[in-house]
């Protein structure tokens, strides 16, 4: 049997903590959407035997008439394929029957209240199987819910539907023993956003971590997909998040001056894959201290994120900062610089040539007076390199 584990897809949530010049929430929303397509398109490929949402697949206990029908929409993809949904409810989307405008499709089993239900089928190949959950009807359930799920019933796979958390006492609290006990062949659970393994034999326990992230601190994002057989349980983490947050290191160390860093930025980002980026920059040394204030860093993302728009593409840099590092830059000079190096013995002469080959800039020429020691030897460095080439 094989099947997909989501859970926590917040399918109608905002991204939060982004500067407000990239806030632009029609564009992001449209990514939660492409999300569940994305997940839709994996179980359709991979021509599963079930799809599991265990919990808050929706941020709101009230969604939207749009996010409603967009759900069931990709639902009936599923039902065409005849691929079953098992839809649980967690404590950001606990269930309340008036509060959904439309009926889900046959082929999604909801699970609709606290009590614990069991749902018994076959697959296409002739197995059968049961998946036993329960729903939220709070913002929160502070009962611990095993004990009242079934022992492993008479079928070839039991597995279990479980948002919550081993700690605290208000999300479903739990015992790994407890769902052990229970004899089942999987565990699929909720909550938590992070993908965590609590047992890797069976029964496999774990939480399959959130498909898209919506703040910075949601980078580890995916699905899961397993398969069962008699002795085993294989799994793999799959990635489906539409706009991933990621993080990308560039080095300034060939960029002089501060007003060659959009172009330089641009340039580093005309094949990146779609996301939410933040950039890290190495190698500053050369521009002006607090070249990336506040007022310049704002700046600058606007202007690329407005290029990006204009260019249609998902890409946003969300947050740009400066590593600092002790190592400094030489930026290149040609051989006759490398020559001139061998006569430059004291700091007047050497910041003058380091002036004049690497530009006029004020900040080049502090710099260059300011770091002559370690400069000096630097180059030296590289002059024995030069040399030893020759």
């Amino acid at each position: 049997m094989r099947f997909l584990h989501c859970a926590d897809l917040h399918i109608d949530r905002a991204f939060e903590g982004l500067p407000e010049s990239i806030t632009m929430q029609n564009q992001l929303m449209q990514a939660n959407e492409q999300t569940l397509q994305n997940i839709v398109e994996l179980a359709l490929a991979e021509q599963v035997d079930a799809v599991l949402l265990v919990g808050d697949t929706f941020h709101q206990n009230i969604p939207s008439l749009y996010i409603q029908h967009q759900f069931n929409q990709q639902m009936q993809r599923l039902a065409q394929a005849e691929i079953p949904v098992f839809l649980s409810f967690g404590n950001h989307d606990y269930y309340t029957p008036e509060r959904y405008w439309f009926t889900f499709p046959d082929n999604v089993y909801v699970f609709t209240s606290e009590a614990v239900q069991t749902f018994t089928l076959q697959t296409k190949s002739g197995k059968t199987y049961a998946v036993s959950g329960f729903s939220y009807e709070h913002p929160w359930l502070e009962k611990e819910m095993v004990a009242a799920f079934p022992t492993r019933m008479a079928v070839d796979y039991h597995i279990g539907l479980y948002h919550g958390q081993q700690t605290g006492k208000r999300y479903a609290p739990f015992q790994l023993t407890s769902l052990k006990q229970k004899g089942y062949d999987y565990w699929a659970l909720g909550h938590i956003h992070v993908p965590t393994i609590l047992s890797e034999q069976k029964p496999v326990i774990l939480y399959p971590g959130c498909p898209q992230g919506h703040t910075r601190k949601e980078q580890q994002t995916s699905v899961v997909l397993a398969e069962l057989t008699a002795q085993t349980c294989r799994y793999e983490k799959r990635q489906v998040a539409s706009l991933p947050f990621k993080q990308v290191t560039l080095s300034l160390k060939e960029v002089l001056e501060q007003k060659e860093v959009p172009q330089f930025l641009m340039q580093a980002f005309e094949r990146v894959a779609d996301g939410l980026y933040q950039v890290v920059f190495t190698d500053t040394q050369t521009l002006p201290s607090q070249w990336l204030h506040t007022a310049n860093k704002e700046d600058l993302l606007q202007h690329c994120n407005w290029q990006f728009a204009q260019q249609k593409r998902k890409v946003y840099i969300y947050d740009c900062l400066e590593q600092a590092t002790n190592t400094t830059v030489y930026p290149l000079l040609d051989q006759a610089s490398y020559q001139d190096l061998t006569t430059a013995s004291h700091q007047e002469t050497m910041s003058q040539l380091l002036a004049q080959r690497l530009g006029t800039s004020l900040h080049l020429h502090q710099w260059a007076m300011e770091n002559f020691d370690e400069i000096y030897q630097g180059y030296l460095e590289e002059l024995k390199k030069y040399l030893k080439s020759t």
